[in-house]
């Protein structure tokens, strides 16, 4: 006969594990926002003043 023993983790362990994916997730996040505002073209264009507008 044959006793195993399983490794239960702690609660601290789930607890460090599902902070450690949070601190990637947000370190993601941020990088992929500060890429992303310097990447894209800027899709408005540039603003023109329509004060000699001829209005009818």
């Amino acid at each position: 006969m044959s006793l195993s023993i399983l490794q239960i983790p702690e609660p601290e362990s789930y607890a460090m594990m599902i902070a450690g994916l949070g601190l990637l997730g947000f370190m993601a996040r941020r990088k992929k926002s500060a890429s992303s505002t310097h990447s894209l073209p800027n899709r408005t264009g540039p603003k023109r003043c329509d004060s000699n507008a001829h209005h009818y």
